[in-house]
């Protein structure tokens, strides 16, 4: 780094740490965050600022969170101390390394050494099995924004769990999507006082609903597919090989010695299939054939779910596609795309959150292109990325550069910025660090 890049690096470290504590957020005074270290890309265009605490990975994960909200002020504040010619877009990330916190190390182990003793990996289906056997009275939760997978294996696990004759519910935080309800009603929902929490297809605490933050630190099991999964509950169970978790649900079943339904296999189809874009994603196995074949094998019809997941598209998500495709820009050759849509274009169209799931893989359907973005407004200036990629392209890769992750060929992160800004810091740093 060249001495006029470590020198502005470091006024920028030191002005945005008195920024953020002039915040007076309580969500962020109430643990010890710090400004690791900051990261300028070669013309000082983006900013990645690596941001530790002293309560753990967990508490920056959720400090990182407020920071991404509050971003766009942080960054006028930041322009009003410093002067340069070219404000820098900034992204945060959070992180636990130890060359980062040194000087909190010793500190942050006496805090963190509790919760990492009761806290471990199984490689063992079985072992997952004996542990709910004991369990009752339990919620399960699971990523926001719920997809088929999440939906699937989360309501097939809790109508599994009610056949068990255990107290179960699915807390999802917000309504089930409305083209997915008939699949749920299966299961019943009651209240009761809760004991346990299981989390499903859920890589990360901070990917919780908003609604749901309060299960953070009370997760006991966690069953995932997910590459970046980071081991945050009592007991995890993250098998990435899996197409999806509703694979590991199906396994589950097995060894919970619970016979399948046609309800239970109709939700397992659900994830199954939605995962692997009807089995035509590079995800898909052997294994996820012979376990649907498995499933059809209960005679279930699975023509609606095709019907209502793969064909079938209201007139509304036909115009936002509209958008979508007027929106294309290619760079690298014609390698990637990159499309977006906001909040208005989604109000004039009249769809909402539920209607937009499948359209992140409308930019890697284009012939050449190996990774595909779709930038989709949630808020003013906030931007959730989903990335696909193809052939030898690594979407968690990518994804992780901006503080994200998922699977190596889907994965996601959220972006501040105006979207001029979002795509031109997107592209910069894709073009560094994959070297297009």
């Amino acid at each position: 780094m060249s001495y006029t890049k470590q020198h502005n690096s470091e006024i920028i470290k030191r002005e945005i740490s008195a920024i953020i504590r002039e915040l007076k957020d309580p969500r962020l005074t109430e643990g010890f965050i710090s400004i690791a270290k900051i990261e300028l890309t070669k013309k000082n265009s983006s900013c990645r600022v690596f941001v530790s605490a002293l309560e753990g990975h967990e508490f920056a994960v959720r400090a990182v969170d407020r920071l991404k909200s509050a971003a766009g002020y942080i960054r006028k504040k930041l322009g009003e101390k410093i002067s340069v010619r070219y404000l820098p877009t900034l992204v945060f990330i959070p992180t636990d390394s130890v060359e980062y916190g040194a000087n909190i190390l010793k500190k942050l182990n006496d805090i963190q050494n509790k919760r990492k003793s009761e806290k471990k990996s199984v490689k063992s289906l079985s072992e997952v099995a004996e542990v709910i056997r004991t369990m009752n009275n339990i919620h399960i939760v699971t990523h926001i924004y719920p997809d088929g997978d999440a939906i699937g294996s989360s309501f097939a696990l809790c109508k599994t769990l009610q056949k068990l004759n255990k107290n179960c519910t699915v807390v999802l935080g917000r309504d089930v999507p409305k083209k997915l309800k008939f699949l749920t009603d299966c299961v019943s929902i009651s209240d009761f006082e809760l004991d346990y929490v299981i989390s499903v297809d859920l890589p990360d605490t901070s990917r919780l609903d908003t609604n749901n933050e309060s299960y953070s630190q009370k997760i006991d099991v966690s069953i995932d597919h997910h590459i970046s999964n980071k081991n945050f509950a009592k007991i995890n169970y993250v098998d990435s090989n899996a197409s999806a978790t509703c694979e590991i649900i199906y396994e589950l079943l097995e060894y919970l010695k619970v016979d399948l339904d046609e309800d239970i296999c109709k939700l397992l189809y659900l994830g199954i299939s939605s995962d692997t874009g009807c089995f035509k994603h590079s995800n898909t196995t052997y294994k996820s054939h012979k376990i649907v074949s498995e499933i059809m094998n209960q005679n279930i019809d699975i023509s609606e779910i095709n019907e209502r997941l793969f064909l079938k598209k209201s007139k509304e998500k036909l115009e936002i596609e509209k958008i979508i495709y007027n929106n294309f820009e290619y760079y690298f050759n014609n390698q990637c795309a990159i499309t977006f849509i906001t909040l208005d274009d989604m109000k004039k169209c009249g769809i909402n959150e539920d209607e937009c799931e499948g359209i992140a893989s409308i930019p890697i359907s284009i012939e050449g292109v190996t990774i595909g973005i779709i930038l989709r407004e949630k808020s003013e200036n906030n931007y959730k990325a989903s990335v696909r990629t193809s052939g030898n392209q690594d979407a968690n890769k990518i994804s992780s550069l901006f503080g994200g992750g998922g699977h190596i060929k889907a994965a996601g992160f959220n972006i501040d910025g105006s979207i001029d800004e979002v795509k031109n810091l997107i592209i910069k740093t894709i073009q560094t660090e994959l070297d297009l």
